[in-house]
């Protein structure tokens, strides 16, 4: 690893290998490092039911990650980082002990879900409250996920993101977690190179709770992959990924109760946000311009706790992710208020949910075993590499259909002027087809 002393330098690195957020929602990382931190977190507690890969990796590359840790605290000169990390995993807690030493320090999580979401792990750290449609660094935080600082590491290698690590689990017989090639289809790696048998079963690309199902098992993976969880098609986590929008909006009109389980429960709400998802849920039947509080659902997080506390079992999640498409479309844009100082909920530690809880409810309790690393090398027969794996605009082809391509080469880049992420192949081929939306090689 490179001794780097010059922000600039380190930040060029972190660009040119198109590292972007590997957890979430791909928000490229040298703009999110590139600020004034009093806080930098590193988001270790991987709260979703039966993902296990940043626990692998943290298990595998400790040192490496934790000398990468102190040179980014060093050159961005960060007063304290914290590994927020699940008190739970004992064996792991005492392995970074050895190496951690100030200002790195632990944040011990109680097993609770969602306590790796964004927000409620800086308050959990830091006692801060990131103010509503805000983000991390106005609360001088910033907040990066294990995967990401393993390919930071990589970075200051001068290695560029090509593979992904990934939770395989579910109804399969040796559950794991591995390094593999981006851009290879879900069908190739579980049905050739793992003998999944996926007849009869459906694929959750992430977590059992905010993963999203896989409909063609032609989809690849993306630099945003975290797991993927193979089930039964009638097996409740994958039944409730099925159901017709049009049904839950129907009985979200004429089942709710207004009990206020949901926002009472809300993760964000708990941590001080104005956000009252019942209220949403009350208003819904009206017309988009009309209903007050359709722009809270901005504020959403997607965690999905208010499907488990709903006594009618209905989803305001669905509602609010249908809201925040539509409010995008009529160009309604969300608001960050401003309240003035936020309070946490005194109710907060009694209200979070167990995330033994949270399986029981999935039924995936049975499915709730180790994916240790399973050293597995692929070459498969062709990638598709989305253009937009990542917050902001699409990279730009710099290859042509017919060139011939090394693994490792850039294929596409950042516009001039926009927020994005570089692209690199992940196979040596030839290049089969560019478009707006994807490049694809072939093994050659």
């Amino acid at each position: 690893m490179q001794q780097i002393t010059e922000k600039s330098k380190l930040l060029e690195l972190i660009e040119t290998a198109g590292v972007v957020g590997a957890g979430g929602a791909g928000f490229p990382t040298h703009v999110k490092l590139n600020a004034g931190l009093e806080f930098l977190i590193i988001n270790g507690a991987e709260c979703e039911p039966l993902l296990y890969k940043d626990q692998v990796l943290l298990q595998q590359e400790t040192l490496k990650l934790v000398e990468c840790l102190e040179l980014l605290v060093s050159v961005f000169k960060v007063p304290k980082a914290i590994i927020g990390i699940k008190k739970k995993h004992e064996t792991l807690i005492n392995r970074l002990k050895q190496y951690i030493k100030p200002p790195i320090e632990l944040c011990l999580l109680e097993d609770f879900y969602p306590a790796g979401d964004e927000q409620v792990l800086v308050f959990e750290a830091t006692g801060r409250i990131i103010p509503e449609g805000g983000i991390p660094i106005q609360v001088g935080v910033a907040v990066i996920n294990i995967e990401t600082l393993y390919n930071v590491s990589r970075a200051l290698e001068e290695q560029p993101v090509i593979t992904k690590w990934v939770t395989i689990g579910g109804a399969v017989s040796k559950p794991c977690s591995l390094q593999v090639p981006l851009g290879i289809s879900v069908g190739e790696l579980l049905v050739d190179f793992l003998a999944v048998e996926l007849e009869g079963m459906q694929v959750i690309d992430g977590g059992p709770m905010m993963g999203k199902l896989v409909t063609d098992f032609n989809t690849p993976v993306t630099k945003t992959t975290s797991a993927l969880l193979v089930l039964p098609r009638e097996h409740p986590a994958a039944v409730r990924k099925q159901e017709d929008f049009v049904k839950t909006a129907r009985r979200a009109k004429a089942a709710c109760i207004q009990c206020s389980y949901c926002s009472d429960s809300c993760p964000r709400q708990l941590i001080g946000h104005h956000f009252r998802p019942h209220l949403i849920m009350r208003a819904f039947g009206f017309p988009l311009t009309q209903g007050a509080y359709f722009k809270d659902a901005y504020y959403c997080s997607d965690c999905g706790l208010c499907e488990i506390v709903c006594p009618n079992g209905l989803s305001p999640r669905a509602i609010n992710s249908f809201l925040k498409t539509e409010l995008a479309k009529a160009k309604i844009a969300r608001e960050q208020k401003d309240k003035g100082n936020l309070m946490a909920n005194p109710q907060r530690n009694y209200r979070r949910m167990p995330s033994q809880k949270v399986k029981k409810w999935l039924g995936l309790t049975a499915y709730d075993v180790p994916a240790p690393f399973r050293s597995l090398k692929m070459v498969p027969d062709r990638v598709s590499l989305p253009l937009r794996q990542h917050i902001g605009a699409a990279a730009a082809p710099v290859v042509r259909e017919g060139d011939t391509i090394t693994t490792g080469d850039l294929i596409a880049g950042i516009p001039k002027g926009k927020l994005g992420a570089n692209l690199y192949s992940s196979i040596d081929g030839v290049v089969s087809k560019v478009d707006s939306e994807r490049i694809v090689i072939e093994r050659r």
